[in-house]
């Protein structure tokens, strides 16, 4: 548990998988560039919001030694200083063991309430379902997905994104814990790699080059679609006990938060830096 005391965790609260995501993904583009010492520094900050990254981290240095490139001192001095750093400050700053009131308890006491599954394998079958219930132009994934495989030989920088979903996959088999949606994050731009060669190798059959754009554009609207058809229901749809999506779901406020939420309106000074926000609907990352 010791994540919970990562710096930069806290500052971000509430962005910090799409943040830590997007320093993965940018770290990735950089060392297919060669610009090792930006990419170590977009690590180590990862590194402080997540520990997941350190799989990108083993990734992306078997990747450089299998490449045969040379080992440098001053990207590998960034990585370690910045998270060296960071942690540094985290156990100076921080009282206590860093973590929110009940929040150890919470996560020793078995499956959290609003976990997706007890276990990742279910978790992911449970994502997967619920996807393909939001929208049904999801299927265009498991077209093109496998094809894509095919298509790895040729694409030496596929390789990289799509080992990073692998290992981290197989640490939350190894760890067995609870999962939640984000959790499955990184697994995210490896699908999106396969999909892509996928509907790449088939493409190349098309000699036309019109109707390879066009269809192309086709697949890429089938997919736009899907995506906001998606985002629709989740903020603007109650689902059901019973639906598939209903766990990935924001929850509803309950009664008793609004009003608590009215009373403390009511109550508090006008200006005052514990004045209550409107309550509407809880989302999480």
């Amino acid at each position: 548990m010791g994540f919970a005391r990562l710096p930069l965790l806290w500052v971000t609260l509430g962005l910090e998988v799409p943040l830590w995501m997007a320093l993965g993904l940018l770290a990735i583009w950089l060392h297919e560039a060669e610009h090792g010492p930006f990419a170590a520094l977009l690590l180590g900050l990862a590194l402080l919001m997540r520990p997941e990254i350190a799989a990108l981290v083993c990734i992306l240095v078997a990747d450089s030694l299998l490449r045969g490139r040379p080992f440098r001192l001053l990207p590998a001095g960034v990585f370690v200083g910045v998270a060296s750093v960071g942690l540094l400050w985290s156990v100076t700053t921080l009282e206590g063991s860093g973590l929110p009131p009940g929040l150890a308890r919470g996560l020793v006491a078995g499956v959290p309430p609003d976990a997706l599954a007890s276990a990742p394998l279910a978790g992911l079958a449970a994502l997967g379902a619920a996807a393909f219930h939001l929208s049904a132009a999801w299927l265009v994934v498991l077209l093109f997905a496998p094809a894509g495989v095919l298509a790895l030989p040729e694409q030496r920088w596929a390789w990289p994104p799509l080992a990073w979903a692998a290992l981290h996959l197989l640490g939350l088999l190894l760890l067995g814990a609870p999962v939640y949606a984000w959790t499955f994050a990184p697994l995210l731009p490896g699908l999106a790699v396969l999909v892509a060669l996928g509907v790449d190798l088939l493409l190349k059959d098309i000699r036309v080059r019109q109707v390879q754009w066009a269809a192309g554009g086709f697949l890429a609207l089938i997919l736009v679609v899907a995506s906001v058809q998606s985002v629709a229901q989740l903020t603007l749809v109650s689902p059901a006990e019973s639906a598939p999506w209903a766990a990935i779901s924001p929850p509803l406020v309950e009664p008793q938060a609004l009003q608590a939420d009215r009373w403390l309106r009511d109550n508090t000074p006008r200006g005052s830096s514990s004045e209550a926000a409107p309550a509407t609907r809880v989302t999480s990352a």
